[in-house]
């Protein structure tokens, strides 16, 4: 069931008295699952541009950051860069 006007208004205002910026690096897990991402051959400049974004989050949000979260931000980093699947990346130094 979707949320009335109303919970998505108080759901807004939580969020915006709540959230807090994070870095990637802020996020549990993170530096190991990079280190995995560039020994499968994932290039540094992909992950130094997906590192330069500022993410709002929930402080309970950013606890649960996960490989699947890393996972996903990276293929959302990839697709906007137009470069494909990472899994079928070898080395992401491709000019776009």
């Amino acid at each position: 069931m979707s949320k009335s006007d109303a919970e998505l208004v108080r759901d807004m205002f939580y969020r915006q008295a709540n959230a807090k910026e994070y870095s990637y690096f802020d996020l549990p897990g993170y530096s190991e699952w990079a280190a995995r991402k560039l020994k499968e051959g994932v290039g540094p400049e992909i992950l130094g541009h997906m590192e330069c974004f500022t993410l709002i989050m929930l402080p309970d949000e950013a606890a649960a950051a996960n490989d699947a979260y890393f996972d996903e931000a990276l293929e959302d980093v990839m697709a906007g860069l137009d470069l494909g699947d990472p899994a079928d990346v070898g080395d992401c130094t491709r000019s776009v």
